[in-house]
């Protein structure tokens, strides 16, 4: 009998998902290209290669993302500025739907991938 190897729950999440109010995602996200202060477990440092970002209402959706530069330590330990490698790109909206338990209230982890073969919040994200 085959049996499969555990699957590694950080190199399957290469992108972390945050929540945005409209002035830090238009002001910050899209025009600086980076995500300031952003607590995040140094295990996955390694694994993620992307942020997308959800806005909040009245967006309520992921809606863009972008590939990861860098990490740079922030000033409280676990804390990091993330900067991006270009501009981010427009994912078709990931919305928050009646179907979904809550809305994004803080950072998580998942898979372009899974982001992008959703229909809704979540189901953007392992269960």
């Amino acid at each position: 009998m085959k049996t499969e190897a555990p699957r590694d729950r950080f190199t399957e999440s290469d992108t972390i998902v945050v929540p945005a109010h409209p002035k830090g995602f238009h002001d910050v996200f899209l025009e600086e290209r980076r995500w300031p202060n952003l607590k995040i477990d140094k295990r996955r440092l390694d694994s993620l290669k992307y942020i997308a970002v959800y806005q909040t209402g009245p967006v309520s959706a992921i809606t863009h993302y972008g590939r990861i530069k860098s990490f740079k330590s922030g000033e409280k330990n676990g804390r990091y500025d993330v900067h991006l490698s270009g501009a981010p790109k427009e994912l078709r909206h990931v919305p928050y739907t009646i179907a979904d338990i809550c809305a994004l209230q803080g950072p998580r982890y998942t898979s372009l991938k899974r982001i992008q073969a959703a229909d809704h919040l979540s189901s953007a994200f392992p269960t």
